[in-house]
């Protein structure tokens, strides 16, 4: 409607705050679009057996969903209140007329709990109430749509007092009569009583947060207009089916077009042999909807995975795919690789795939550029109409796991069991899709502790999870399995002891009550050699270049980013007759970590790929220095390999760069070789304070803290410098990562290292302690969250918060780029705020300074630095 509300609105359009309002949409038929996307998702199939699964009870009697769907339309109920009224008014107009502005969410408390007369007189509340116990906890997860339990409270009853020419109860008897008017089977005496379970309440709240993004879409739901004749609930309901099917909620065409077509394996991953054994098993029916994948790098996980996507969808078990990475570079990565598999299995039918990871959203080619204050978000394409609502999903973080097919961090869908702002919308959201966490880890207790309680949620709700991992110790994969009933892990007794775990075959698809080995694809013989030459980047890069000088391609990966930097840069010093033989980007000389801007990493990912890749374009010796950026997604294929000592799951995905494909090798590099660099004074000396990413800080964390892992695989490789993978995969991960081990080690080496294992024990339960204190409770009832203390900050991964360095004039980097945000690790900047804007101090055609707070900031072919030179405060 256009003009200044008539009546109580439920969303306005002003140009500017201080501007008149020109177009607004009346409350209740805000609230009625909203029930009516409630109303599609509950008749969805999959939700709906989701929902019912978590309510132990059928949804499909009409009186029940009509009463679930009334409660949903009162989500805005505390709008109606005058001082949320008074918005419509400009600033200058509410100081006029004295009126203080107020919320909804707060004041809807304040009308339920402490307005009762007013309820009363307004609404059907003695009917309302005869619903059953739960209808309580139900319109409290329902009031709070915006993401944040609120707790009862009694107050902000003056905001329920006529104000400004505008009476609340106006406002309440309109909402209350289109309560009874639109869901009258919710108020016939043989509807069933709603579901008590508190995890059907901690879903539905989901649902409705869901409800209210969709619903509050004017793509989706025009704003009425007052020529408009047509009951507002009848139209919401034919544009709430619409909605679901634009954004791909809605995906009974996709599933048609792909059980039509079956396509073969071969047809979707173009190239292959016939698949293996494990490939084939993920097609298996009986395998349960939790299952753990163990294989090799380089073996076909992915395409297992996908395979298994692709059955789970045929056969309706699953609506979309969440891929999970550990880092936003692996997600990047994989997110092209699973767009082209979408394309080869739906054709011109694939759903919307969202790359979603934060800052750097994606569908198909179309990247997010710019998101406006009022929520509009541009796109490098400038779609307009029904193909940009299709990205819908991609257009908020808190949205990308309603995507039908989106790849990102593990830590988008660990953020739906954590304590934060619309955690429900993401774990509700979830359950329809197959969620694959890939590169799954033994070494951190605090992500392990996460995951546990998300699968959990998962397999509660009768949704699907696959995990994978090529280094997965025992007692994680115990835990993990040991997720379905309680989310609590696996008992003691049913954890397997060092024996067991070594007695464990390898590749390996495991679920609850599963354990079946495979065939090894092929076998890969390492050579192994320690050098003492952890301190010494000169030693590192002599070694390298005398390698590539032989035509080898030599990848040296470091476990700091410092360490990697002093490697290039004595690269740099020593091949003034070898230029050629360092890895370029753009034509400068550089290496790989994670301190460059994504539009950076970018250009290095391809040249990489274009180095040391499968088809790499040049022939020769090439030197390649980087961090754990180099470990996971890139698809490397180097002749040599030199990195620093770290815990053996680690290692052995270094080593999985390492002859990686069959090709013809130069001479003397016939043989796979790894160099292990070790601290010269030995690891002991790592006890005492962390050298090159080994060691605890003072907090017990850091980069590798565990020097008793590191020390494991020290051990192993000097008893057997020949490995022999995959099969000797199995006893370099337990030997690194079995509890039974660590504590032997530490026990035969004396005070010292005890006393390391009983820190890392101490570290290890209080990330236990964090992880419970940080997670909610779906079988606590929703109107008992009293003390939940929800914060943006709580942290899916401990220690690696961050910040968002963002540039209103983008400057221009080495490579070329423009750079529009830049991560910083908090470490770099523990001053500065979660994201913060950029002051530019110089540009020069090397890079770019700029400066946060008092710390002041370089840009170099090298990556991010902090300047030695003081700050400019002027």
């Amino acid at each position: 409607m256009q003009g200044q509300p008539t009546r109580a609105w439920g969303k306005l359009d002003r140009p500017e705050p201080e501007a008149a309002v020109v177009a607004w949409h009346p409350l209740v038929d805000h609230c009625a679009d909203v029930a009516a996307v409630t109303e599609a998702l509950l008749a969805h199939p999959l939700f709906r057996r989701r929902l019912e699964r978590l309510a132990g009870q059928p949804l499909d009697h009409p009186g029940l969903t009509a009463r679930l769907c009334a409660i949903a339309f009162l989500h805005d109920l505390g709008k109606a209140n005058s001082g949320f009224q008074a918005k419509r008014l400009t600033p200058d107009e509410l100081r006029l007329a004295g009126i203080e502005p107020a919320g909804h969410v707060r004041e809807a408390g304040g009308l339920l709990f402490g307005q009762s007369d007013l309820a009363a007189a307004t609404l059907p509340v003695e009917s309302l109430s005869s619903w059953g116990a739960a209808f309580t906890p139900l319109l409290i997860a329902s009031i709070s749509h915006h993401g944040v339990p609120f707790k009862v409270e009694t107050g902000a009853a003056s905001v329920w007092r006529p104000a400004g020419g505008y009476d609340p109860a106006e406002g309440l008897r309109a909402l209350g009569a289109a309560l009874t008017r639109w869901f009258p089977a919710a108020f016939e005496s043989q509807a069933p009583e709603l579901p008590t379970a508190a995890a059907f309440q901690h879903a539905f709240a989901g649902l409705v947060q869901l409800a209210d993004w969709l619903g509050s879409h004017r793509g989706f739901f025009p704003y009425t207009e007052e020529t408009e004749e047509e009951n507002r609930f009848a139209a919401a309901r034919r544009m709430a089916r619409s909605a679901l099917e634009t954004v791909g909620l809605e995906v009974s065409a996709a599933r048609k077009t792909l059980t039509a077509a079956a396509p073969s394996f071969a047809e979707v991953f173009p190239g292959l042999p016939e698949p293996r054994d494990f490939q084939t098993a993920m097609a298996d029916p009986e395998l349960g909807r939790l299952a753990v994948l163990e294989a090799e790098t380089g073996s076909g996980k992915t395409e297992a995975a996908l395979w298994r996507f692709k059955h789970l969808f045929e056969t309706g078990a699953v609506d979309g795919l969440y891929f999970a990475l550990p880092t936003r570079v692996a997600a990047s990565a994989m997110y092209e690789r699973v767009k082209a598999a979408a394309r080869r299995l739906f054709g011109a039918a694939a759903p919307p795939v969202v790359r979603a990871v934060p800052g750097y959203a994606a569908v198909e080619e179309a990247e997010v550029t710019a998101i406006l204050p009022d929520f509009t978000v541009l796109w490098t394409d400038k779609l307009d109409g029904p193909e940009a609502h299709r990205r819908w999903a991609a257009e908020n973080p808190k949205r990308f796991l309603a995507a039908p097919i989106a790849v990102g961090t593990i830590d988008q869908a660990l953020l739906g069991v954590l304590r934060t702002k619309h955690a429900h919308l993401r774990a509700f959201a979830l359950t329809r899709s197959l969620l694959i966490v890939d590169e799954v880890h033994a070494s951190d207790v605090y992500m392990t502790a996460l995951l546990r309680r998300l699968l959990a949620w998962q397999l509660r709700s009768g949704g699907q999870a696959l995990l994978m991992s090529a280094t997965l110790g025992g007692e994680v994969r115990a835990e993990l399995t040991g997720a379905e009933l309680t989310g609590a892990g696996a008992p003691e007794r049913d954890r397997p002891d060092l024996a067991s775990a070594l007695a464990a075959p390898y590749p390996a698809l495991s679920a609850p009550g599963l354990l079946r080995g495979f065939a090894q694809a092929r076998e890969k013989r390492v050579r192994a050699e320690s050098r003492p030459s952890m301190e010494s980047p000169e030693t590192v890069a002599g070694l390298a270049l005398e390698a590539a000088r032989a035509g080898a391609r030599v990848l040296v990966v470091r476990n700091t980013v410092d360490g990697a930097v002093g490697v290039q840069s004595a690269l740099e010093t020593l091949s003034a007759q070898d230029e050629d033989l360092l890895f370029r980007c753009a034509g400068l000389a550089t290496l790989h970590h994670g301190r460059f801007a994504r539009a950076d990493r970018i250009l290095l990912d391809r040249a990489v790929e274009t180095s040391l890749g499968k088809t790499a374009e040049r022939r020769g010796g090439r030197v390649l220095v980087g961090t754990q950026t180099l470990e996971q997604s890139l698809d490397l294929d180097a002749d040599l390999l030199i990195t620093d000592l770290c815990p053996a799951d680690v290692l052995l995905q270094r080593i999985g760069r390492l002859h990686r494909h069959s090709r013809p090798r130069p001479a003397g590099f016939e043989q796979a070789k790894v160099i292990v660099l070790e601290p010269s004074a030995g690891l002991a000396t790592c006890l005492e304070r962390p050298r090159h990413g080994l060691g605890p800080l003072r907090d017990g964390r850091g980069v590798y803290p565990n020097v008793i892992a590191a020390e494991a695989t020290r051990r192993q490789l000097a008893l057997e410098p020949m490995l022999v993978l995959p099969q000797d995969n199995r006893s370099l991960v337990e030997a690194a990562t079995h509890g039974e081990a660590l504590r032997s080690l530490a026990e035969s080496l004396g005070p010292d290292w005890i006393a390391h294992w009983q820190q890392m024990e101490g570290v290890a339960f209080g990330d236990l302690s964090t992880a419970a204190n940080v997670r909610f409770d779906p079988d606590q009832r929703f109107d008992k969250l009293d003390t939940w203390r929800l914060k943006e900050t709580v942290a899916t991964r401990l220690g690696l918060r961050d910040r968002i360095v963002h540039f209103p004039e983008p400057p221009t980097s080495p490579f070329g780029s423009a750079i529009r945000q830049l991560n910083i690790p908090a470490h770099l900047a523990p001053d500065v705020g979660a994201e913060v804007e950029a002051k530019l101090l110089s540009q020069e055609s090397e890079g770019f300074t700029f400066r946060l707070a008092t710390r002041e900031f370089i840009y170099r072919r090298h990556g991010l630095a902090r300047s030695a030179a003081p700050s400019r405060l002027g």
